[in-house]
């Protein structure tokens, strides 16, 4: 056995917040938010908000530092075996779960680990993330997919109460990281049993792990998270209360509401950027948000649910070409689009691959630079003298298939983010200018406030949308689940053409292909940069963006709180400051923390 015993990293941040002070008393972390949960249940849920919750009240394995290094977590411990199948983990003594009010129910066992691999493995269930779990445990597919009810042939057992084991179905270097989502937290089993369905309804209905408690949920009004005080590393949780108080305008009014001290972070709209930079106050408040892991991509949908009067056959016809989606990938301007919500540089966040670069290397090369996504990267996206040529052939050869011009084009947006509003609509001037009022109409439409990813993207009621995903582990394999039919995929995009000319479809291949390679990284991150490539090559998807470019004022210091490569937000480790966060103090903090972050990176090997 190897033997892989971390010592907990305990970030500490050492240039941060020149003339700010700790808040005093009892502090209280104020925000808006207009995404409201739809549920509690995070071995169910996939989407970020949702896990976002089960991230600051659910504790893991192993968790991430300010630095984004992974150590202990619920575990103090873990041994990996020499072939790489075996994971042993020993979990810290004295562990529990409390209610909503703080009452300690039980203690935290090995058997929680493996209560919820069988509830979430459980098709009945109908969880969206089960496809984590059983594409690295052994034998988990087969009891997911009902071909076996024997729950013992699945590999994960707890031999004791503080050792839980997982049996992998092929060597995984990449495992340690994934054991931070919502599919591979624990549950207390008799309090998932008692509560059925009910089970995550509201605050009642689960219990409390990780650094925070729900203490109060009251949907479409607020949350309120209190300080978990059985929780094992509870030193490092700095803010007691934070209050999250919902309008489905935030995106609109938060900024005001910082200034006047209502609330205590807040991003401030490309709208308002001019009015605060020329504010003697207010100019020193704003800084730019840490680019993140997060991508955002216009997907096509070649699986539309769209009313008569958005013409769906000649929209499924059109979409088939891929002369008519290059014409469209070419023609659009990110730089352009993302100047919108980032005017001062949109080159930051700018992405020619769906897989950000620094995300993933083998032997000191960046994922996004090796096979074809070489030339991927290095290829200018936007070039409208290619883009109308394009546009050309795909009208000859439509036409000859009848299809009648301008193809409307549903380009839905959310209604309460007002820089998506504006974004979409220099998207459609951009491509309606460039091609040709007289070949594409892009028709605007706001979706609902709430439910948004339901009625509009899920329900297929869109022809081509900005979307976004967020890593689920350290691999490249993780970026490819949008666009998977059986991950209920966002676009459909094996119904495109390209997908019949084989047995199995060209991408699927290729993702079959780079899946096989589990023992040389080298040849699997090529392997799975050659399906990469295929995709945007094709235009079945158009990478865009990476997130978290926005602005913000805020008094706390987000690089004080753990840093997870995948993206959600945890409290653990901040502190709620008097004095707004300057931005000359952030530019000192982020410089001091990348310099650090590189150290141990380089320290831990990765």
């Amino acid at each position: 056995m190897k033997r892989r015993l971390f010592a907990l990293l305990v970030g500490v941040m050492t240039a941060i917040t020149a003339g700010c002070a700790p808040a005093t008393g009892a502090a209280c972390l104020r925000r808006l938010y207009a995404w409201e949960l739809s549920t509690l249940n995070y071995l169910i849920t996939s989407r970020s908000h949702e896990l976002s919750f089960a991230a600051n009240c659910i504790g893991t394995l192993v968790e991430y530092d300010a630095y984004g290094i992974l150590g202990p977590g619920l575990a103090e411990s873990w041994t990996e075996s020499d072939d790489g199948l075996m994971w042993t983990f020993t979990l810290r003594e004295g562990l529990t779960w409390i209610d909503s009010e703080g009452r300690n129910v039980a203690p935290l066992t090995a058997q929680d680990f493996v209560d919820s691999a069988r509830y979430v493995l459980d098709r009945a269930n109908a969880s969206a993330t089960a496809n984590i779990l059983y594409r690295v445990i052994d034998g988990a597919e087969a009891y997911f997919q009902g071909l076996t009810d024997d729950f013992a042939s699945v590999g994960v057992w707890a031999p004791d109460d503080r050792t839980v084991c997982y049996r992998l179905r092929a060597p995984a270097p990449y495992f340690l990281t994934m054991l931070t989502y919502g599919c591979f937290m624990p549950v207390q089993g008799d309090f998932l049993r008692a509560k059925g369905d009910a089970f995550g309804r509201d605050e009642h209905c689960v219990l409390y792990s990780g650094a925070y408690v729900l203490a109060e949920f009251s949907p479409q009004s607020g949350h309120c998270y209190q300080a978990n005080p059985a929780y094992w590393d509870r030193q490092a949780v700095h803010i007691p209360t934070i209050q999250e108080i919902y309008n489905k305008d935030a995106a609109s009014l938060e900024a005001e509401m910082f200034r006047r001290g209502e609330v205590d972070m807040a991003q401030i709209p490309t709208a308002l950027m001019d009015d605060w930079m020329a504010g003697e106050e207010t100019a020193d408040w704003v800084f730019p948000g840490r680019e993140g892991n997060f991508t955002y991509f216009y997907a096509f949908n070649f699986n539309v649910n769209l009313p008569e009067e958005y013409e769906p056959e000649n929209w499924k016809k059109a979409v088939n070409n891929v002369n008519f989606r290059r014409a469209i990938a070419y023609g659009l301007n990110r730089i352009k689009l993302l100047a919108v919500t980032e005017p001062d540089e949109p080159e930051r966040l700018a992405l020619r691959t769906l897989t950000p670069p620094d995300f993933a290397y083998v032997d000191g090369v960046d994922y996004t630079q090796l096979g074809p996504l070489e030339a991927v990267s290095a290829r200018e996206p936007y070039q409208p003298q290619a883009a109308r040529g394009y546009a050309a052939l795909a009208r000859a050869q439509l036409e000859a298939n009848g299809v009648h011009f301008p193809v409307k084009v549903l380009m839905p947006y959310h209604p309460s983010d007002a820089g998506w509003a504006l974004e979409a609509q220099v998207a459609k001037q951009q491509l309606e200018s460039l091609l040709g009022a007289d070949f594409i109409e892009v028709v605007m439409e706001a979706g609902p406030s709430t439910g948004f990813i339901s009625a509009v993207r899920a329900s297929g009621r869109y022809c081509l949308m900005k979307c976004n995903w967020g890593p689920d582990y350290a691999d490249p394999e993780t970026y490819t689940d949008p666009f998977l039919p059986e991950e209920g995929g966002f676009n459909a995009p094996e119904l495109a053409e390209e997908y019949r000319l084989g047995s199995t479809g060209r991408y699927e291949a290729l993702l079959e292909a780079a899946r096989a390679q589990t023992q040389d990284r080298s040849d699997r991150y090529e392997a799975f940069a050659r399906a990469e490539a295929f995709l945007i090559d094709e235009a079945l998807v158009i990478p865009y963006a990476r997130g978290t470019g926005s602005y913000w004022a805020s008094r706390v210091n987000p690089l004080e709180g753990a840093y997870s490569p995948f993206g959600l937000m945890r409290y653990k480790g901040m502190r709620l400051y008097d004095e707004p966060l300057t931005r000359e103090a952030y530019a000192q903090a982020l410089a001091a923390w990348r310099a650090e972050r590189a150290r141990r990176l380089q320290e831990a090997g990765s």
